[in-house]
């Protein structure tokens, strides 16, 4: 499945990115990086399995400051 990234956006609990496309046999975490030069160490939701094949992901500290997201799979 291509996964395509279709809303995101801030509010009071945090950064969020809508996923589309997500397979329900697979895993997925939503990653941070600070300088995209960091390898995305902060992994800041799942890893865990889609409730279906459109699902949202959260970061609840987003840095004040630039930083830059990407949906990873993961083995389930």
């Amino acid at each position: 499945f291509p996964v395509t990234l279709s809303r995101w956006g801030f509010d009071p609990a945090g950064f969020h990115v809508r996923a589309d496309g997500l397979d329900l046999s697979r895993s997925y975490r939503l990653a941070r990086s600070l300088d995209l030069l960091d390898g995305f160490p902060t992994i800041v939701d799942g890893p865990r399995p889609p409730a279906a094949t459109v699902d949202g992901f959260t970061d609840p500290s987003p840095p004040s400051g630039k930083a830059f997201y990407r949906i990873e799979e993961t083995s389930p």
